[in-house]
């Protein structure tokens, strides 16, 4: 009996705070279509129309307009994409990949810089890591010039 009581009390809650989650979500859609600049490529999930991409032009309370189309209706937007780069995820893995490919060329190599006419021995570990520092930095520009030619979409609403 104790358990049908409690589950009872949560159902109550839940539908209690029910309106309070589609507020935020309104006030989260407004925030979104606000952060919005003209001309970037869009794309939505419009109830009644489907998905629809395009350019975005402006945006009221009501409706926002895409460069080439009718205004379409806040509410009725389910979902929305924001075209970008993927520079940022490129220059990750560049620099993963050049760090990793530098380390082992440093310490393949490691081993015929490190013996001086005097009989000294550098450390293994400094080439290791100066040559994985050197490869990381060019990995990562070069993967972030990989990334910026492939596009990507953002989900920025729900």
């Amino acid at each position: 009996m104790k358990t049908h009581t409690r589950s009872f009390r949560i159902a109550l809650l839940l539908l209690a705070l029910q309106p309070l989650g589609a507020q935020g979500q309104d006030a989260d859609r407004a925030d979104v279509i606000a952060a919005l600049e003209t001309g970037q490529r869009l794309r939505l999930d419009v109830e009644g129309l489907g998905r629809v991409e395009g350019r975005f032009l402006m945006a009221d309370e009501a409706a926002i307009t895409f460069a080439v189309g009718e205004p379409i209706r806040l509410p009725d937007i389910e979902r929305l994409w924001v075209r970008g780069r993927s520079t940022g995820r490129g220059a990750w893995i560049g620099a993963a990949i050049g760090l990793a490919a530098g380390i082992i060329i440093g310490l393949d190599y490691a081993g015929g810089l490190c013996h001086d006419d005097d009989g000294t021995f550098c450390s293994d570990a400094k080439i290791a890591a100066g040559s994985g520092a050197a490869f990381g930095a060019g990995g990562a520009v070069l993967g972030a010039g990989i990334g910026f030619a492939i596009p990507t979409w953002r989900l920025r609403f729900p």
